[in-house]
C-alpha cells in the first residue's frame, strides 16, 4: 500500500474519530428521556424525548409547550448543571420555582441554531433540595419547536459534553467548509481558464458541499420552516450530483441516461419538496429525496470501484476508497436523521469532504502533470543537461556556503573572544608593567639595569601586539565609537610628523611634510582621533619598509564641490609592492618581504587596522606602486563648512604646565585581581602615595584608618569586578557614605560599547589595560594639582557637607 494511500486511510479515520467524539461519553450523569409534556389547551401527556412540535397550516402562533420533570436528590449537592443538546425554542427555565434562564422575550424570533441550541445552564446550589426536585421548562417558538433528552449532572461533566457537541456538530463543519470551498473556488477557476467539464463538475460539487455544511453551522439562516427544509435538501442533492458525475467521468463511465437521471434529480428537488409540504408529507418526502440521493452515490462509488478492481492503479482505488467512506458517512447520518433519537446530532458527511477533496484534487493534478507529459519529453534533453549543471553549481555553492559560514563562523568566535577576553588578557601584562615601573626606583647593578631594559622592551613589544589584535577585533565586532566632527587636517599631519622625524632621522631617512600654509583653511569631516590612527599606520610602515631616500606626508585638495575632498597622501622610497600582494598586505600578518618574521619590522596588522578604520568611517584608500621604487598610500577626507574654522582656534597648550608632585597624595585602589591590585599599590607608594586598596568599596572603608581619619584624594578603580559588581558602581557607595565625591580613573581592559558608555556616563576617566605608568603619572599629577584635591577629615553633623566637597 502507497504513502498516499496510508495518509488517505488516516484521514478518513480522523473524519470518523471527530464524529464518534463528538458523541456524548459515557457517565454516571443522569438523562431523562421523557418529560410530561402540557400545552396552551391544557393538556397533558408524558412524552418521550426528543420532542417536536409544530403549528398546523391555519394556527395562529406562537407556539408554547411545558416540560416538566421531577428529579429526586437524597443527599445536598453542588456544582450541578442542567445540559439540552438540541433546544430549538426560546425558553423560561425554573428549578423548584426559581428561574435559572429565560429567553421568552425572543419568543417572536426565529429559534435557536448552530451553538445556541447546545444549552448548559449553571444551577446555583441554593435551587436544589434533598428530596423531590421539580425541573421546568417553558418553550415557545413561532411555528416549530424541539427539545433533546434533559441531562443532569456535574457541572464540569456538562461543560464537556456541550464543548463536544459545538465541536462536532458547528465547529467542525465551519472549518471543513471553508477547506473545501476555497479549494471549490480554486478548481472553478480552473475550469474557467480550461474549460475542461470535469472541472467545473468538481468545483461546483465541493463549492455546494461547502456551503450546505456552512448553512448547516451558521447560527443564522435567511430562510425558516418549510423553505428552510425544501432548500436544505436541494442544495444537499445538487452538490451530491455535481460529485458523482465526477466520479463517474473520472473513472471513465460515460453513460448519458443516467446523468441526465442525476440532473433530474438536483433541478427536480425543489418542484418535488414543495409539491409534497402542499399535501403535508414534507419530512417524509425530504427524508425519501435524500435517500434517493445516497442511492445516486451508491451508483457512482459502483463506477469507481469497477475501475480500481480493472485498472489496479493508486488514483483509482483512492477514489473508490473514498467514495466508499463517503457513501457510508451519508448512511449513517440518513439513519441518524430517521432514526429521530438526536435533534441536534453530529453529521459526518462534512468530514467525508476533506478526504474527499484531499484524493480528488490529487488524482487531477497527476492528471494536469500527464497532460503536460509530451511538452516536457520534448525539452527532456535540454532539461537534463541544465539540470547536471544546475546540480553542480549546486553543489559547488553548497560548498562555498559551508565553507563561508565555517570561516565567518571563526571568524565570529575569534572577535567574540578576542572582545570578550580582552579584559582577562590585560590583567596579567597590567599587573607585570605595574611591577617593571616599580623597581626603577630601586638600586640596581648594571645586569639587573639590562635585565629590566630587556624585560620592559619584552612588555612593550606583548602590549603592542595585544593593542593591535584588540584593534582587530574590535572592528570585526563593529564595537568602535565614531565621534566625527570637524578638524584641522594640516595640524594633525604636522604632529605626526613631528612624532616620526626621530624615528625616520635614526633610520637615515628624511621625513619631508607638504601642507598648506594656513592650518585653520584644511577642515576635514571626519573623526579624527580613528583619522590620525589611519595616518600614523601608514606612516610607520613607510618609515619600516623603506632602505633609503625618504618618506613625504603630504595633503592638498582635490576635485570640485559638490565632490571636493582633502587627498592625505604618504610616499616612500621602499622597496614598492608587487601587483599580486596589493590586495594581501591588508590581511592580517601579511608583510611584504618578511618571510623571517622579524618581530623588528611589526606583526603585519597596521594595514589590517587601517583598511577597517578606512570601511567603518566610511572613506576612501588608494594604493599606488612599482615595485623598488616605492609606494603610495592615499587617503580621501570630506572638506569640512568653512564656518568651522573659527571653532577651532588655537587654545593655549596645558603640556608645558607644571606638575604637582605627589607626596603625601591619598589614592585608594579597588581591582578584584590581587597581583594588579599589588602592583598598582607597589607603583603609586613609590612615587610618593599613600595607598589603601581592596577588592569592595567596604574594603576601602575598613581601610580608611591607614589614612590617618582622611578620606582618598583620588580613586582609581577597575570596571568588572566580582559577584557582578562594576567599579562605577563601588565608587558610587563610597560617594553616597562620605557624601563627597573625589576624581576617579577606571582602568580596564574591557573594550565592549555597553562598558565604556557604562564608564563615559558615570563621569570618570579612562584608561584601558594594558597601560603604561607614564599616563597613569600624569592624571594623578593633575589631580595632585586641583584646588580640591585636599581633602580633611570628614566630622560633624551628617547633614553638613565634607569639607572640599564638589559643589
Amino acid at each position: 500500500m502507497s504513502i498516499r494511500l496510508c495518509a488517505t486511510l488516516l484521514l478518513g479515520l480522523s473524519c470518523a474519530w471527530v464524529g464518534a467524539a463528538a458523541a456524548e461519553p459515557g457517565t454516571d450523569v443522569q438523562l431523562l428521556h421523557s418529560a410530561e409534556r402540557s400545552d396552551d389547551a391544557g393538556t397533558q401527556a408524558t412524552v418521550a424525548l426528543p420532542d417536536d412540535a409544530a403549528l398546523g397550516e391555519h394556527d395562529a402562533g406562537p407556539l408554547r409547550r411545558g416540560y416538566h420533570w421531577n428529579l429526586r436528590l437524597d443527599a445536598p449537592v453542588q456544582d450541578q448543571a442542567l445540559y439540552l443538546s438540541g433546544l430549538r425554542a426560546h425558553a423560561r427555565i425554573t428549578v423548584n420555582g426559581n428561574v435559572v434562564q429565560d429567553t421568552l422575550a425572543l419568543a417572536a424570533q426565529p429559534v435557536p441554531r448552530s451553538v445556541d441550541k447546545v444549552v448548559l445552564v449553571n444551577v446555583p446550589d441554593a435551587f436544589w433540595r434533598v428530596g423531590m426536585n421539580g425541573v421546568d421548562i417553558e418553550a415557545m417558538a413561532p411555528r416549530q419547536l424541539s427539545i433533546s433528552p434533559l441531562a443532569v449532572g456535574p457541572r464540569a461533566e456538562l461543560a464537556q459534553r456541550q464543548r463536544w457537541r459545538q465541536i462536532g456538530a458547528v465547529v467542525g463543519p465551519a472549518i471543513v467548509a471553508a477547506v473545501v470551498g476555497t479549494l471549490g473556488l480554486c478548481m472553478l477557476l480552473l475550469w474557467s481558464m480550461l474549460r475542461e467539464p470535469l472541472y467545473g463538475y468538481f468545483g461546483a460539487g465541493t463549492l455546494g458541499w461547502a456551503l450546505h455544511s456552512a448553512w448547516t453551522a451558521w447560527p443564522w439562516t435567511p430562510l425558516t420552516g418549510e423553505h428552510l427544509t425544501v432548500w436544505w435538501t436541494s442544495l444537499y442533492t445538487f452538490f451530491v450530483a455535481m460529485l458523482v458525475v465526477f466520479c463517474a467521468r473520472s473513472a471513465g463511465w460515460r453513460w448519458p441516461r443516467f446523468e441526465r437521471a442525476v440532473w433530474a434529480t438536483a433541478l427536480l428537488g425543489p418542484a418535488v419538496l414543495y409539491l409534497s409540504w402542499a399535501f403535508g408529507a414534507l419530512d417524509p418526502a425530504s427524508e425519501a429525496w435524500r435517500l434517493l440521493t445516497i442511492a445516486l452515490v451508491a451508483v457512482g462509488v459502483a463506477a469507481n470501484v469497477r475501475a480500481a478492481l480493472r485498472l489496479h492503479g493508486t488514483d483509482s482505488a483512492l477514489v473508490a476508497l473514498t467514495g466508499l467512506v463517503c457513501l457510508a458517512f451519508a448512511t449513517h447520518d440518513w439513519l441518524t436523521a430517521h432514526g429521530g433519537a438526536d435533534n441536534n446530532p453530529v453529521y459526518w458527511v462534512p468530514y467525508a469532504g476533506l478526504m474527499f477533496v484531499v484524493v480528488v484534487v490529487r488524482m487531477l493534478i497527476v492528471r494536469l502533470v500527464g497532460a503536460t507529459r509530451d511538452i516536457r519529453h520534448l525539452n527532456a534533453d535540454l532539461e537534463r543537461r541544465v539540470a547536471a549543471q544546475n546540480a553542480e553549481l549546486r553543489d559547488a555553492l553548497d560548498k562555498m556556503r559551508e565553507a563561508r559560514d565555517r570561516a565567518e563562523a571563526a571568524d565570529r568566535g575569534k572577535t567574540n573572544f578576542m572582545a570578550m577576553a580582552s579584559h582577562d588578557l590585560a590583567q596579567p601584562a597590567q599587573a607585570l608593567g605595574l611591577y617593571l615601573a616599580s623597581l626603577r626606583r630601586d638600586g640596581l647593578d648594571s645586569d639587573q639595569v639590562d635585565v629590566l631594559r630587556r624585560m620592559t622592551a619584552a612588555l612593550a613589544a606583548l602590549n603592542t601586539m595585544f593593542h593591535a589584535l584588540l584593534d582587530i577585533s574590535r572592528l570585526d565586532a563593529g564595537e568602535v565609537e565614531l565621534r566625527r566632527r570637524p578638524f584641522a587636517v594640516v595640524r594633525l599631519l604636522r604632529r605626526l610628523a613631528e612624532e616620526f622625524a626621530p624615528q625616520a632621522e635614526a633610520a637615515g631617512l628624511r621625513l619631508a611634510l607638504h601642507v598648506p600654509a594656513d592650518a585653520n583653511a584644511v577642515l576635514a569631516a571626519s573623526d579624527p582621533l580613528h583619522v590620525e590612527r589611519i595616518v600614523r599606520n601608514l606612516l610607520a610602515n613607510a618609515v619600516k619598509y623603506t632602505q633609503q631616500g625618504g618618506v613625504l606626508l603630504a595633503c592638498r585638495a582635490r576635485g570640485a564641490a559638490p565632490a571636493a575632498h582633502w587627498r592625505v597622501e604618504v610616499w616612500d622610497t621602499g622597496i614598492g609592492i608587487a601587483a599580486p600582494d596589493r590586495e594581501r598586505v591588508f590581511e592580517e600578518f601579511f608583510q611584504v618581504d618578511n618571510a623571517g618574521r622579524d618581530r623588528s619590522r611589526g606583526l603585519g596588522l597596521g594595514l589590517a587596522i587601517v583598511q577597517r578604520l578606512v570601511g567603518v568611517l566610511g572613506l576612501k584608500l588608494e594604493l599606488s606602486s612599482r615595485l623598488g621604487r616605492g609606494s603610495c598610500f592615499a587617503l580621501q577626507l570630506p572638506m569640512a563648512q568653512a564656518q568651522d574654522a573659527a571653532r577651532l582656534a588655537v587654545t593655549a597648550t596645558r603640556q608645558g604646565a607644571p606638575r604637582a608632585p605627589m607626596d603625601g597624595l591619598r589614592v585608594a585602589v579597588i581591582d578584584d585581581d590581587h597581583e594588579v591590585r599589588g602592583g598598582l599599590a607597589l607603583l603609586l607608594r613609590g612615587w610618593g602615595c599613600q595607598v589603601i586598596e581592596g577588592a569592595t568599596a567596604v574594603d576601602i572603608l575598613d581601610g580608611l584608618h591607614l589614612l590617618g581619619g582622611a578620606l582618598p584624594q583620588a580613586l582609581l578603580v577597575d570596571y568588572r569586578l566580582g559577584d557582578g559588581r562594576t567599579g562605577p558602581a563601588e565608587v558610587q557607595v563610597l560617594f553616597a557614605h562620605w557624601r563627597l565625591a573625589v576624581p576617579v580613573l577606571v582602568v580596564t581592559g574591557e573594550s565592549t560599547p555597553r562598558a565604556l558608555q557604562d564608564i563615559r556616563a558615570s563621569g570618570c576617566a579612562l584608561l584601558q589595560k594594558p597601560v603604561s605608568p607614564l599616563p597613569l603619572r600624569h592624571w594623578l599629577e593633575g589631580v595632585a594639582a586641583s584646588p580640591l584635591s585636599a581633602h580633611k577629615p570628614a566630622h560633624g553633623p551628617a547633614h553638613e557637607p565634607a569639607h572640599g566637597e564638589a559643589p
